[in-house]
């Protein structure tokens, strides 16, 4: 166990040394915030926000599993999450990545999920209120595994913060997730052909992009290579695009 915690201490060390010395290159990657959003609920959400001079969009990212990265105030996460792993990256492509943290336990695929409850919706909907009024531009909602289910279930409910949105992104979605074909943001699917969690078949993103009305923009992308280590469900795996982060 101590073994296990050591390594994992070590891999979060070389992530912040690995950002630290991107600063030095980029400022865009400095401009790293810990932003509390108000909530008319007990609590704040809490996010991280990685902002680039000169953007053009904003991306909101909502991580699978119970959604729950228990950022710390600096900033930190003992999470491995695809969208952890990858936050840096947004920056090269002037879009400032906000990583979405959810104060209680959102459930997950075995045990049921929380994703459509008034509680989680009403602090999704803060958020983009949020960042729209902060930003003044282009934002978007990225869904990966479960969180797939937070953008479904968002898209399904009457919130006019949808109104606020330029597009959504879902990826490793979750079986059965639906988005009405009223919903006619543009959309973008994403999957890795060799997705081998049973509860995240391809087939679940391609039905999402192809129920999308006429003259909708939409595209699917499947991707391929990268590695699996363990639970293919996991973020360690194909399902999480582990190695295929670029």
């Amino acid at each position: 166990m101590f073994i296990t915690r050591l390594a994992m201490h070590s891999r979060l060390l070389s992530n912040s040394l690995l950002t630290g010395l991107l600063c030095l290159l980029s400022a865009a990657v400095c401009a790293r915030d810990v932003i509390d959003v108000p909530s008319k609920l007990e609590s704040p959400t809490r996010t991280l926000q990685f902002k680039t001079p000169d953007h053009k969009a904003t991306v909101l990212l909502f991580i699978g599993g119970d959604g729950q990265l228990k950022l710390t105030d600096g900033g930190q996460t003992e999470s491995r999450h695809t969208f952890v792993r990858s936050i840096e990256r947004w920056a090269s492509h002037g879009i400032n990545a906000v990583l979405v943290d959810s104060p209680f336990d959102l459930g997950n695929a075995k045990r049921g999920h929380k994703r459509d409850t008034d509680a989680h919706l009403t602090r999704v909907a803060e958020v983009i209120t949020f960042y729209r009024e902060r930003q003044g531009q282009s934002v978007w909602v990225f869904g990966h595994s479960m969180g797939t289910s937070t953008v479904a279930a968002l898209m399904t409910s009457s919130r006019p913060e949808i109104g606020h949105l330029s597009g959504y992104i879902v990826a490793g979605t979750l079986t059965g997730e639906s988005i009405p074909s009223s919903i006619t943001l543009p959309a973008l699917g994403i999957h890795h052909k060799r997705d081998g969690c049973v509860k995240t078949p391809v087939s679940a993103t391609e039905a999402i992009l192809n129920s999308r009305s006429e003259g909708t923009v939409k595209k699917v992308i499947l991707l391929d290579g990268g590695q699996e280590r363990g639970n293919p469900c996991f973020a360690q795996s194909y399902h999480g695009f582990l190695g295929i982060e670029n």
